[in-house]
């Protein structure tokens, strides 16, 4: 076969399929892929010809005369049967076509490049899920977590569940630190064994992380001088000191390992798909909904690579912290989905600071201390942007006494009404007020059937801790978090992390200064707190918002009460109406589809009948008018049975 040959059959097939898709989806309503009408184009290419040949040799319309080929009948009579003969051709692709949107309709192949590429990655991803459930069933966890691990204190949950978490890698580690810190889903014991989890990485050979560097930053890589030694190496990332050669700033290079996405995120399917294989056989899992917790860990974890975001939070928390302490400025210029460049924090972190802060004056310590409380509630209370990972090791003391956060992947956003509940709960503890307190948390939690006065009761038990000197620190964390879990008060992920926080914080402020009365600082920083949300301009925004909002609302009530008081005359409503009219239009479609089918059959019996008919004008030598009369019929009564057919097999039942 020639290429011009082939370029005319594709052409050609083309416009055809363009035809037969355009008819297609005329008759049946909906759209057909491009595709699969170039592939029917082509059939009716195919079908044509022989089509053509079965109708032109019987019919006599072409002979023989001294050996010459000559045309028996007029021109007209020549296109009216190559005409029919093409259309059955037509509408047999088209029938085709009908056909194959009725059983695989169009969008519900995948992408043959795309199926190839999922079926590689599902051979991955089901390679790596055997190995999990392998690892599991060595520990022992499939039988165990058929069981309630809440009920029994004693139960060797914990400890196999860490060993698992351990074999399977960095991802399921990573989870078991997160869901340690959910105190408000999972009992104390299982907290404490699941704290223990350590991530641990060796270093990227300098090679591939060079090769990192250079393909994303492109020409910019020579602007840095990097160190092939890291500073630190973590699971997915890496930090590199390095120098900018045109400005001579010392900074950081944060690279993402090459690969880390890619299985991390095969980690996180298979951490979805066990989740949800727990809450289907566990009623105790269903109850932690530990499906959601997965696709929360999921989520951030997969926020956590994504190094453009970072930039966002990094920028976002500097302005939320403002000059009191410092983060450390990004270079945007030169960060990349897997690059970030930062400032580099001289100093040293909170954790390995003790000689230093014995060289400070008490004083000096309790300022930094009561500086770093101030500015982490006005993170949370005020702009609702705050660093969400702040251990000792996050925290640095600087060279020149100030503090500094770092590592800024992790960061929890609160809008203005979660800040307000989480503002009037702390003033509802230090004023030991129960029902204020109960009320405000139960804004933070899906309706459910809740026992109020227990609730009460336990919640004031849980106030009493964290009035005492410790305040918002483990202790009354826990205290709290136990209440949550009692009473099944699954918190938003953001809340929690917000209380996280918080009894990390304590953490710090005892290193910072030890034996400082920390629910002083808490109540001393809230009150400035609400009394700057509660002032004239504080207030002034909100109301003149929702005064705004209350207008609107209040300009429409008149006429929709007219409506519905009419509607309530006439003895309909506007439910009523819509379900009437749903009525009338299936109707109106069953009448459609029945008149459809009885006109289709007519016109089939039609065309058996005049096939029938003997006598009678003739087309040809063969074929009498009444012929091609079938052969018309018989076609528009074809298309609509195909209509029909596709309607009511086809189209989903409302």
């Amino acid at each position: 076969m020639s290429i011009s040959l082939v370029l005319v059959t594709v052409v050609v097939g083309l416009v055809v399929g363009a035809g037969a898709r355009a008819a297609a989806r005329r008759l049946l309503g909906v759209p057909v892929g491009a595709v699969r009408s170039f592939v029917v184009g082509v059939a009716i290419l195919s079908i044509a010809s022989p089509t053509v040949q079965t109708v032109v040799v019987p019919a006599g319309l072409f002979g023989e005369s001294e050996g010459q080929p000559v045309i028996l009948v007029g021109v007209e009579v020549i296109a009216l049967l190559m005409a029919l003969a093409l259309a059955w051709a037509f509408v047999a692709g088209v029938a085709l076509l009908v056909a194959a949107e009725a059983l695989v309709p169009t969008g519900s192949v995948r992408n043959p490049i795309r199926w190839i590429r999922d079926q590689l990655a599902l051979r991955r991803r089901t390679r790596r899920y055997l190995q999990v459930t392998m690892i599991f069933a060595r520990f022992g966890l499939q039988s165990m977590l058929r069981r309630d691990p809440r009920q029994d204190a004693g139960s060797p949950v914990g400890a196999a569940l860490v060993g698992a978490l351990n074999a399977c890698g960095v991802t399921f580690v990573k989870f078991g630190q997160v869901l340690s810190t959910r105190g408000d889903v999972i009992p104390p014991a299982l907290a404490t064994e699941l704290s223990a989890l350590q991530t641990s990485a060796s270093p990227e050979s300098w090679e591939s992380i060079d090769a990192v560097l250079t393909s994303d930053l492109g020409a910019l890589r020579d602007q840095l001088d990097v160190e092939s030694e890291p500073l630190a190496a973590a699971s997915v990332a890496q930090v590199h000191r390095a120098v900018i050669r045109a400005t001579g700033e010392t900074v950081v290079v944060k690279v993402q390992r090459p690969g880390a996405r890619e299985s991390v995120r095969v980690d996180i399917d298979i951490v979805r798909r066990l989740g949800k294989r727990l809450e289907a056989s566990a009623l105790w899992a269903r109850e932690m909904r530990v499906s959601a917790l997965a696709d929360g860990f999921g989520d951030a974890l997969l926020e956590e690579l994504d190094y453009g975001l970072e930039v966002a939070n990094t920028l976002r928390l500097a302005a939320a912290v403002g000059d009191a302490v410092d983060v450390p400025r990004v270079h945007v210029e030169l960060s990349t989905p897997n690059v970030i460049v930062m400032e580099f924090i001289a100093g040293t972190t909170l954790g390995r600071a003790s000689a230093r802060l014995d060289e400070l004056e008490r004083d000096h310590r309790d300022a930094l201390a009561r500086t770093l409380l101030q500015n982490v509630l006005r993170q949370v209370l005020v702009e609702g942007v705050f660093h969400a990972d702040l251990h000792p090791g996050n925290v640095v003391l600087q060279t020149d006494g100030r503090l500094a956060l770092l590592d800024l992947g992790s960061v929890g956003i609160l809008d203005q009404q979660l800040r307000g509940v989480l503002l009037g709960m702390l003033t509802a503890f230090d004023a030991q007020d129960t029902e204020s307190a109960a009320t405000l948390l139960l804004q933070l939690v899906p309706p459910s059937d809740i026992d109020g006065y227990a609730l009460r009761r336990d919640l004031g038990a849980a106030m009493t801790v964290v009035a005492g000197p410790d305040g918002l620190g483990p202790a009354g964390i826990a205290r709290l978090l136990d209440v949550f879990r009692t009473h099944r008060l699954a918190l938003p992920p953001h809340v929690a992390a917000a209380l996280r926080t918080f009894a990390t914080l304590q953490g710090c402020l005892e290193i910072l200064a030890p034996g400082i009365d920390q629910m002083a600082l808490i109540r001393e920083s809230t009150t400035s707190i609400a009394a700057q949300v509660l002032s004239p301009d504080g207030l002034k925004s909100t109301a003149f918002s929702r005064s705004l909002t209350s207008l609107s609302v209040l300009e429409r009530l008149p006429g929709q009460i007219g409506a519905l008081s009419q509607q309530l005359v006439d003895g309909r409503l506007a439910s009523t109406r819509r379900v009437g009219a749903d009525l009338a239009a299936w109707g109106a479609r069953a009448v459609g589809d029945v008149i459809g089918t009885l006109v289709a059959g007519v016109l089939v019996v039609a065309a058996v009948l005049l096939l029938g008919v003997q006598g009678g004008p003739m087309m040809t030598s063969t074929v009498p008018w009444t012929w091609y009369l079938a052969g018309v019929v018989a076609l528009a009564g074809f298309s609509l049975i195909l209509r029909v057919l596709f309607r009511v097999f086809a189209q989903p039942a409302d």
